[in-house]
């Protein structure tokens, strides 16, 4: 981050502006050349002619934190599956967690998006036109609320990314697209259970299955249910271990360890990725 003068002497006094103010303001020309953008806890600046840019820390008023704390509520006690206010402003706390995924712009185009209202990255979940299920994400730092929120329309159906000859079953959304984005066909779970509606369509695809859930004891137990109910089902299984989530490797590593072209092998992880369970 660039030390800015002029530029955050401008954005300093734009402090007391609504959350939510966006606005072009003139910093070092005639033109109205500085971005500003009033989050609940900072105030964004960028100018274009300059290049300086930056991040003022705002403490947001008690007014501003129960208007956040009651659009946050109102949404996650709607009964109903329905998407908040969705676009792709994203602020950089957001962007610094979609990074850490290597989630580009390209990957998150219609697939992810950012809802200003309840201030949290949104992920859609559709299976055929019809929405399944809604996954928001807090990548405020420091985080003041639960990291995940989950809607699902009863019976959830999973969805599933990408084309190949298998099927590569992940935890969450972005390990999901990470792992169609390096060629193979994956379906996301939203976590280590899965409903018989969920397990049927697995079973209906009649193809090899790998089940690469995350590292943790909770995603080790809840690959070893899956397999066992799986192969219960008839379904021919494999296991993927790797002591970190998919979404956390490199394209290379993903196709190293399910094989090339789409078509996925059965591969030991310990010499690729230093250890599984």
């Amino acid at each position: 981050m660039h030390e800015s003068t002029q530029a955050r002497e401008v954005a300093e006094s734009y402090k007391t502006a609504p959350v939510g103010t966006k606005l072009r303001v003139q910093c070092c020309g005639q033109d109205k050349s500085l971005m500003l953008s009033r989050e609940l806890e900072c105030i964004r600046y960028k100018c274009f002619r300059c290049s300086e840019y930056g991040c003022i820390p705002v403490e947001p008023s008690m007014q501003e934190l129960l208007q956040d704390r009651q659009a946050v509520l109102a949404y996650e006690s709607n009964p109903d599956l329905v998407l908040p206010d969705l676009n792709y402003d994203f602020p950089s706390h957001a962007i610094v967690w979609l990074s850490k995924a290597s989630i580009t712009p390209r990957l998150w185009k219609e697939k992810i998006f950012w809802s200003p209202s309840i201030k949290r990255v949104v992920m859609p979940l559709y299976w055929e036109g019809v929405l399944e299920a809604v996954c928001t994400r807090d990548t405020s730092v420091p985080r003041p609320r639960p990291k995940y929120f989950v809607k699902y329309k009863e019976n959830f159906c999973s969805p599933v990314y990408g084309e190949g000859t298998g099927l590569v079953v992940v935890e969450d959304v972005l390990s999901a697209i990470r792992v169609a984005d390096s060629g193979y066909r994956s379906m996301c779970i939203l976590g280590t259970h899965v409903n018989p509606a969920v397990l049927n369509r697995i079973v209906q695809f009649k193809c090899p299955v790998h089940v690469w859930l995350d590292g943790d004891k909770a995603g080790v137990q809840g690959r070893l249910n899956l397999i066992r109910v799986l192969k219960l089902m008839g379904a021919e299984v494999h296991a993927v271990k790797t002591p970190k989530d998919p979404k956390l490797y490199s394209k290379q590593v993903i196709q190293e360890l399910l094989g090339g072209g789409g078509r996925m092998k059965e591969t030991t992880t310990d010499k690729i990725c230093g250890g599984g369970e």
